[in-house]
């Protein structure tokens, strides 16, 4: 199947304001609020220059203010924004560690604000990449509205979410452990559920649904999706629906339910045919396309390949790494049919375009694999080596490659070898495939 993001962009937004309560109004804080309110609009307009002046001249004028510390804090806390936009995530960091240590002079431990803060510095840390950070600051955070018997108007839920995707790398049954008790609500200091509103339910078991079809629970995931899908209704988030029906689709062909993964791949199209050309509508269509064929039902498979093909050039996005991915199961689908003419040339196209950086080292290996085999076939042992040899090597190169799909690509060599009389190239590959057998033998006897 062609390798998608488990967890898509769009769950996270990261803070950009912060209320707090002034004393009294004097001049310095009404200049202060000024140039905080241009320094806040700047940073929206994604002028970052002129927010990070106009935040540092209220930085500055904050100190003059009452209640300086806590107006400090909310400049800094903005500042650390600019900073993560212009991609210095270390500065952004160290700018909002300054914020909570002024915030704390100000507000007793736990505070709504200290929340607010230490959220903000949970999503900096995982947007860094420091994820054993990140989820430690998030974890003290989701204590903290717990103390606070508050949901930090929906911030609890954020860090929920944040330190699931975290935990789904690094600890998946923590991850799940995690996401099925905020699903049912989590319980206060005081003994009271907090439970998340319907958009925060709908994607707290969203997640919940990729991290087990990501651990191969296919049939979890459809229970948890299903939850997904009816709460969905009520929020009416056309978005949510469609990634919904997508990893229901993905874990019903996991299943071998072809039939149903087609009506949600059909309803995933009509979900989105108002919308403009997009690569997400390519992946329908080629995935669609994937499963008809795999139902043997060729003419419809055919016609679907060559949609999305005529989708990416409209885009623009011919010599694509997703025109490479489209490509080759259109080759392998001809090559099913017996029809070397035609798979020849998009085999052929494909393994060329995978020869650049892309996001797909299976998909380009499938495709590497289906051009050296026709070649083989055809007797044109010299042509399939190095399809064959780059088979092998992109498989290497990917992450979780099965250890059967690794066992074809070495026995492919093997036969290329022995067939093409040079038993001295042959014997590696024939040893790594042996060896391999044995691998997997002994995984099946655990």
């Amino acid at each position: 199947m062609p390798h998608n993001r488990l967890f898509p962009n769009g769950y996270l937004t990261l803070l950009i304001t912060l209320l707090f309560v002034a004393s009294a109004v004097s001049a310095a804080t009404d200049e202060w609020q000024t140039l905080q309110s241009q320094a806040t609009a700047a940073y929206q307009a994604a002028e970052y220059e002129q927010a990070r002046k106009a935040v540092n001249k209220a930085i500055a004028r904050a100190q003059k203010a009452d209640n300086g510390a806590a107006y400090q804090a909310s400049s800094l806390n903005l500042l650390a924004f600019i900073e993560s936009a212009q991609g210095d995530s270390q500065a952004a960091i160290e700018a909002m560690d300054q914020a909570l240590a002024l915030a704390g002079q100000t507000y007793p431990d736990p505070h709504g604000t200290l929340a607010s803060l230490r959220l903000n510095r949970g999503l900096l840390l995982h947007r860094a990449g420091q994820a054993k950070e990140a989820d430690a600051a998030l974890g003290q955070v989701i204590d903290d509205y717990l103390q606070l018997n508050d949901t930090g108007n929906g911030n609890l839920w954020k860090a929920v979410l944040t330190r699931a995707q975290i935990l789904a790398d690094q600890s998946p049954g923590e991850a799940v452990a995690l996401l099925s008790q905020a699903t049912r609500g989590l319980t206060s200091a005081s003994g009271k559920t907090l439970q998340p509103d319907a958009n925060n339910a709908v994607a707290l078991t969203l997640l919940l649904g990729r991290v087990q079809y990501q651990q191969g629970q296919y049939q979890k995931a459809l229970d948890s999706l299903n939850a997904a899908r009816s709460s969905n209704t009520s929020t009416g988030d056309s978005q949510q629906q469609i990634e919904i029906l997508e990893l229901m689709a993905r874990c019903h062909d996991a299943l071998g339910q072809s039939d149903v993964s087609i009506q949600a791949h059909k309803q995933l199209l009509e979900l989105r045919a108002g919308e403009p050309a997009s690569m997400a509508r390519v992946m329908h269509l080629n995935e669609l396309a994937m499963t008809h064929q795999g139902q043997k039902q060729y003419g419809q498979a055919a016609q679907l390949y060559q949609e999305a093909l005529e989708m990416l050039e409209q885009m623009g996005k011919t010599g694509s790494a997703e025109q490479a991915l489209v490509l080759g199961n259109f080759g392998s689908l001809r090559l099913t049919q017996k029809r070397t003419d035609a798979a020849l040339p998009l085999l052929k196209q494909a393994y060329a375009l995978h020869q650049r950086p892309g996001q797909y080292p299976q998909e380009a290996s499938a495709s590497a694999g289906y051009l050296g085999a026709l070649y083989y076939n055809l007797g044109r042992l010299e042509s399939a080596e190095q399809p064959f040899l780059d088979a092998l090597r992109w498989l290497e190169q990917a992450p979780g490659t099965n250890p059967q799909a690794r066992l074809v690509a070495l026995e492919n060599l093997r036969a290329l070898y022995t067939r093409w009389g040079k038993p001295g190239k042959a014997r590696p590959y024939e040893r790594k495939a042996q060896a391999l057998r044995a691998e997997i033998r002994e995984q099946r006897e655990r």
